[in-house]
């Protein structure tokens, strides 16, 4: 079945679960969360608009019952869309949207998970410094939860910010922050994606061996762990700080080379200049 003949089928299936009267609750949750389904299922086909047509109504069908959950899920699945086709003031719009709803139900975690998308979007989007306080929103959200997972990602998001904006310091600071509280909970993958930023940070600050040692770490957890994709990314990242030394060295070895060189013409320099003293101090003698 074609993916347009799928959305049609959904959309005749969420009218009639909207309108026939005395459906239950419980019938009335099932059809939404297949709906939803399906439209994850589209989503990670690359079918961005019939997943965001499915999303729009599973949407309705959440705010017809009143379910704020429901729709606040909905909303950041529509907005999850709107920025994969590239319209990330919409997607921004949805989120915004989601909020409220998060905070009236008393849901934290997806709160700060809310701000911490809008954070990513305005990342990419090319404005690192407001994203950062979406960020500080989410971990400080995300501490007051005591979900060390969120806190973690939070801060490893944040240190990407300052990475961009050229503060490598502070992007050290919550990387460092980032990888111990992954260690603590045992989380192979955070760990190493935090390892690959470390890696990365100490590469832009020309210090190529700790990168190179950051770097390593995370492609030996990415192989233990199957992460094909991720180990390609870490070796592309390694080819790169090798390149940056190689041309170190390069540098070095002309700096040498020069010193040698002027070292040599000096040598050469004042061995003439004696030559010529001991040649006038034998003409004198002569005379």
């Amino acid at each position: 079945m074609h993916a347009r003949e799928v959305v049609s089928q959904l959309a005749t299936l969420a009218f009639l679960s909207l309108s026939v009267v005395g459906q239950t609750a419980m019938s009335e949750t099932t059809d939404a969360g297949r709906l939803n389904d399906t439209g994850i299922e589209q989503y990670k086909g690359s079918h961005y608009a019939d997943a965001l047509t499915i999303f729009n109504l599973t949407l309705a069908a959440y705010e017809v019952r009143g379910d704020r959950k429901g729709a606040a899920i909905a909303l950041s699945e529509i907005a999850m869309c709107f920025n994969a086709m590239g319209q990330k003031h919409k997607a921004i719009d949805y989120l915004e949207r989601a909020l409220p709803k998060w905070r009236e139900i008393g849901d934290r975690d997806n709160e700060a998970s809310t701000l911490g998308k809008e954070g990513d979007i305005l990342r990419s989007w090319g404005f690192p410094e407001l994203s950062m306080r979406y960020y500080k929103q989410s971990l400080s959200l995300f501490r007051i939860a005591g979900d060390r997972a969120g806190t973690a990602a939070a801060l490893n998001n944040l240190g990407l910010a300052y990475l961009v904006t050229g503060n490598r310091k502070k992007a050290h600071q919550s990387f460092a922050f980032a990888l111990e509280l992954y260690r603590s909970l045992g989380d192979e993958p955070g760990e190493a994606s935090v390892l690959v930023n470390i890696g990365e940070t100490f590469g832009a600050s020309r210090e190529t061996k700790r990168a190179l040692e950051a770097l390593s770490t995370a492609l030996n957890l990415s192989r233990r762990l199957g992460e094909r994709d991720l180990e390609i990314g870490i070796l592309s990242a390694i080819a790169e700080v090798n390149g940056v030394r190689r041309g170190q060295d390069r540098a070095r070895g002309s700096d040498q080379a020069a010193l040698q060189s002027g070292k040599r013409k000096a040598n050469e320099a004042a061995y003439a200049e004696t030559l010529r003293t001991t040649a006038m101090l034998s003409t004198s003698k002569d005379r």
